[in-house]
């Protein structure tokens, strides 16, 4: 039996694969979902597997001393394993998130990479590898198709906030044979149908693409405006088109909102009067002082010249990606990438309370500050990352209000 001494029972009430599923598998829908896991297919999962997805529920529990101890039981687990499968791509996507969530980039960096080189080794990227690896089951086959596609995922997301690595792969044109993600309540419920409509899963995907079009622009480091203006409509229309949930909050939809979000202001800020420089510690970026004639939010739209124009939207970007810290469902559970995407929006918005200092809009930014604050102190509490991000971002504020003044 793979899953060594875990029985149906054991996997049922073990407290850390509840909270994994609770707490952290919405925002990352890939493993097999619970209800199948408990099913016989829980025999193919192999024991390094069950090892990191406890670690991962760690998290969300108050036992600090299983912190040291799970880690380094999930990585050798892993490390032990002789034979290389698509469960061991699973493996590296969650740890690579994790390290991401712990601050250890460049570590995060290297295991999605030798994920995705077994990725693409194995032949995820084709349909065959889902129905030959799925032991009779569609909702096995789902999950391979979803592993495949959280890698692209994590991917972009991983290079949205990585001054010294936003060159994507391919992953994107060689999964073009490859079926996208159904929709989740169907996976969920351990059900999945051949022909599916187009699901939260996919907008998220085609976001993560559509802010990799932003970078392609950002690396070749010219800006067309005819260009700019059409990923500037295709973003806004992204959003029109995304579903609006039934009933529970869709995880997918705000993290498709998150990533178009983001894609706008990578594509706004360098043709806006927000200047942001990178800091060469943690590779972040920081606001620098705009110029004092800077008139943001001018009245007069006759005023108003094409780089104010561009913080404007800048501005706005960033207000609906804080917003987003707002929806009603714990923060807690939310992705640890909104870590890095509240980071994003608080810089603007210091940079932006610097500007407009003195004027009616100063409390309303400040406002913004504080909920992004608040949002990074509550998703600290699980993941170490926040907490060394909120400090930082005090510490530039208060360094950015001091040069002002």
């Amino acid at each position: 039996m793979a899953t060594g001494n875990y029985s149906h029972h054991d996997l049922a009430i073990d407290p850390l694969i509840q909270l994994y599923y609770q707490n952290f598998h919405p925002s990352h829908p890939f493993l097999l979902p619970r209800k199948a896991l408990l099913s016989l297919l829980n025999t193919h999962v192999p024991p390094y597997l069950l090892a990191i997805i406890r670690y991962v529920g760690a998290h969300h529990q108050h036992d600090s001393g299983l912190h040291p101890i799970l880690p380094e039981a999930a990585d050798t687990a892993l490390h032990a394993c002789s034979l290389a499968t698509g469960f061991t791509v699973q493996g590296m996507l969650l740890l690579a998130i994790t390290e991401h969530a712990h601050g250890y980039e460049t570590r995060a960096h290297e295991t999605l990479q030798r994920a995705i080189a077994l990725a693409l080794q194995l032949g995820m990227d084709r349909p065959e590898f889902a129905l030959k690896n799925s032991f009779g089951s569609a909702t096995m086959a789902e999950s391979w198709r979803r592993t495949y596609w959280e890698l692209y995922v994590v991917e972009g997301l991983l290079a949205a906030v990585s001054k010294n690595n936003r060159t994507c792969s391919n992953l994107y044109t060689r999964g073009v044979g490859l079926n996208f993600p159904c929709n989740e309540t169907i996976y969920s419920a351990g059900t999945t149908a051949e022909a599916y409509e187009i699901s939260s899963f996919a907008h998220r995907i085609e976001a993560i693409r559509s802010l990799d079009r932003v970078f392609e622009i950002s690396r070749a480091n010219q800006y067309n405006y005819d260009e700019v203006q059409a990923i500037d409509t295709h973003l806004t229309s992204s959003l029109l088109r995304l579903p609006v949930p039934r009933e529970d909050l869709d995880e997918m939809v705000v993290q498709a909102q998150m990533v178009i979000y983001l894609a706008m202001i990578h594509l706004y800020q360098p043709l806006s009067s927000i200047r942001l420089v990178s800091n060469t510690q943690n590779g972040r970026s920081e606001p620098s002082l705009p110029h004092k004639d800077t008139t943001l939010f001018s009245e007069s739209k006759a005023e108003t010249t094409r780089p104010e124009m561009y913080a404007v939207k800048l501005n706005r970007a960033a207000d609906m990606l804080a917003q987003l810290a707002t929806l009603p469902s714990p923060i807690r559970r939310r992705t640890p990438f909104l870590i890095d995407a509240l980071a994003t929006s608080t810089t603007v918005h210091t940079a932006v309370a610097v500007v407009v200092a003195g004027s009616h809009k100063e409390e309303q930014v400040k406002a913004r500050i504080q909920l992004e604050i608040g949002a990074l102190n509550a998703l600290g509490e699980v993941w170490p990352v926040a907490r060394m991000v909120n400090k930082h971002l005090l510490e530039m504020y208060q360094e950015m209000r001091r040069k002002r003044n």
